[in-house]
């Protein structure tokens, strides 16, 4: 894992929803006009409009300190105006000093170490994208209903990635719900499962 990710918890002032989404938009505003590493920024509100969760990532510490420099006034207003109670925690290696930092400004972070994953998830699901395009030759064969389908051709490849990633996961309680490898994600035009082949 090379990225920073933080994930923050905030409660969102009894009647002060419309002025919290408000505020919110200014710091988007501020983290697009100004931010140079943000990799990302996403905030999910709960249904009764009473709570919400910020997911950030950045490619290190110095892109978070970059960032919260940034939005320091706009947060400032949030937290003055429409939200309390903000816990944050953080996802890869940092500095104390960087904790030392965060702990003044905010409180003190709960902070978690990269211990393992999934590396060639990324790569699995390139090579699953980049032979998914039809060819431009034989498209007018399959609007004429003549010819075989250039997706047999295709599937083989696209599969290979999928089965050698699936077989290396151990199935769970719930594999079978999941189509096989709970950890790998079937949506809509997803293949099947290696074992339904």
């Amino acid at each position: 894992m090379g990225n920073l990710e933080v994930i923050a918890h905030l409660k969102i002032r009894p009647g002060q929803l419309e002025g919290f989404k408000t505020q919110v938009a200014e710091i988007l505003r501020v983290t697009r006009e100004q931010d140079t590493h943000t990799l990302r920024t996403d905030w999910f509100i709960n249904e009764g409009g009473t709570e919400c969760e910020v997911h950030e990532m950045f490619p290190n510490e110095k892109g978070l300190i970059e960032h919260s420099m940034h939005i320091m006034d706009a947060r400032a207003v949030l937290f003055r105006d429409y939200a309390y109670d903000h816990r944050a925690t953080i996802y890869g290696e940092v500095s104390q000093n960087f904790i030392n930092l965060v702990t003044e400004r905010m409180g003190a972070p709960t902070v978690y170490a990269y211990l393992a994953g999934l590396d060639s998830a990324a790569a699995a699901q390139s090579a699953r994208t980049s032979v998914t395009a039809p060819d431009p030759d034989r498209t007018s064969d399959l609007a004429a209903g003549s010819g075989s389908s250039p997706t047999a051709a295709v599937i083989p490849r696209l599969l290979a990635p999928a089965c050698s990633a699936a077989s290396a996961i151990p199935s769970s309680p719930s594999a079978a719900q999941w189509g096989g490898a709970s950890a790998i994600p079937r949506g809509a035009g997803a293949p099947a499962p290696c074992s339904a082949r």
